[in-house]
């Protein structure tokens, strides 16, 4: 409630009653039921708790799914690193046990990979080896040689037969040439 104070345009209609400027007359109050707004009120905290809920669930569905992925993405990628691993360790033990010189060669002409045999033939350690081109590092030579059974194997795309008369010492019984482009340096 609130009181109603008698104000100066009162008394214009109300100055014969003896009112003064100042003087409490009454009081007004308004009454609203509150039950009907509580129930709006109400159904919008539901609504609005719902909609946090299923937002909420929604995240975490996204979250597990995803998660889910990329766990599953992991293990094939460890799988296959693994895979990887395996192959290197068959590859190099299939070089590393083979009585001929091997040497795996890049499109570059660069040396990826030699056996213990190379250095033995070539006379140079495999480090100082791998990374130089074949013909300099094995061969010795500037350029490619004439014939060259590596471009071969590229041009081709399959195993080059063997010339009748190598420019390479004939110690060197076996050279293989691979097109490994991800690893070629």
């Amino acid at each position: 409630m609130r009181p109603m104070v008698t104000e100066p345009a009162c008394l214009k209609c109300h100055d014969a009653k003896g009112y003064r400027v100042g003087d409490v007359r009454g009081g007004i109050s308004v009454s609203v039921p509150l039950a009907p707004i509580q129930a709006i009120a109400r159904r919008q905290e539901t609504l609005i708790g719902v909609r946090h809920l299923a937002l909420a669930l929604f995240g975490l569905g996204f979250v597990a799914v995803a998660g889910g992925r990329l766990l599953r993405a992991d293990r094939q990628r460890a799988a296959a690193a693994e895979g990887l691993r395996r192959e290197r360790e068959t590859l190099r033990l299939l070089y590393e046990g083979n009585p001929d010189a091997v040497a795996v060669i890049g499109r570059d002409y660069r040396v990826i990979y030699a056996n213990h045999r190379v250095e033995e033939v070539c006379g140079m350690p495999l480090d100082g080896l791998r990374g130089k081109t074949c013909h300099g590092g094995i061969l010795n030579l500037a350029a490619p040689c004439e014939g060259c059974p590596i471009e071969a194997v590229f041009r081709e795309g399959r195993p080059a037969g063997r010339a009748s008369s190598p420019p390479w010492p004939l110690s060197i019984t076996r050279l293989m040439a691979a097109s490994i482009s991800a690893c070629a340096a």
